[in-house]
């Protein structure tokens, strides 16, 4: 399904595409393409599936034959489709079991999610502030606060933060807030990383020759004063730091904007 099957994705960048994972297999199989970052092909993909993918395709006008009776494909769906392969940063928001997924290009940005078992809706975001406004409501961020009491970035030991938050998914909050009690983080940081409410997981990298580069992960904690908690995972290593809203988005603004190989 389509909201604007014949739209080009840099002239219309308001199209929104809604297909079937046979669907998406077929027009990647079509356009000799191996896969897309967040989405897996069916296991059960045989020919029927495909003759049928097929049809489907043909009946909401995706599909099309020229003049040699060759197939053809819609422009602007064939453009996001190659937008999200080609794209040179790549971004998962997860918020409880929901993976939502972002391919960002030069020109736009494609924002992958699953509305209904079995289907993938591929939007396209023309601008950072759209972009920004998705994850916004993606992580149920609140307006930007200025007023937040702003904590530079400090190291959290590893295993601490992971047993708190296994303590904490598990109920056990004192035994969560005694595993950081000798971190050095202050109570406020302390209670919202454990809170059993609000965390989402963000993470970034960078596509350099087909190659993913640049990787960064956050965990994003929110307290009730909409102070964000911002928790960067390094190889061996946690950073923890205390920003407001417009400085949580700033920071994953900076982490998709394309650099050379570190």
């Amino acid at each position: 399904m389509t909201d604007q099957p014949a739209a080009d994705a840099q002239q219309d960048p308001t199209i929104i595409i809604s297909l079937s994972d046979e669907q998406i297999a077929f027009l990647l199989e079509l356009m000799n393409i191996r896969s897309i970052p967040g989405f897996n092909i069916p296991e059960n993909f045989t020919d029927e599936v495909a003759q049928a993918a097929q049809n489907a395709l043909l009946a909401q006008g995706i599909l099309g034959y020229d003049d040699d009776d060759k197939l053809t494909i819609n422009q602007g769906v064939a453009e996001v489709i190659t937008a999200s392969v080609r794209s040179h940063s790549y971004m998962t928001v997860t918020w409880g079991d929901d993976l939502h997924a972002f391919h960002i290009t030069d020109a736009y940005s494609v924002y992958l999610n699953s509305p209904l078992p079995g289907v993938q809706r591929f939007q396209v975001l023309d601008s950072g502030l759209k972009l920004a406004a998705v994850l916004m409501a993606l992580t149920q961020m609140a307006e930007p606060q200025a007023n937040v009491a702003a904590m530079a970035p400090q190291p959290v030991d590893v295993t601490a933060y992971q047993q708190a938050r296994q303590y904490a998914a598990a109920g056990d909050l004192d035994n969560a807030e005694a595993a950081l009690s000798n971190t050095g983080l202050p109570d406020t940081v302390i209670a919202a990383i454990i809170a059993p409410a609000h965390r989402v997981v963000v993470r970034t990298t960078q596509i350099i020759d087909e190659q993913f580069e640049n990787a960064r992960a956050f965990a994003i904690h929110q307290d009730t004063q909409n102070a964000y908690y911002l928790i960067e995972e390094h190889d061996t290593a946690l950073t923890v730091a205390v920003m407001n809203g417009e400085a949580v988005l700033t920071e994953i603004a900076d982490t998709i904007t394309p650099r050379p190989v570190t």
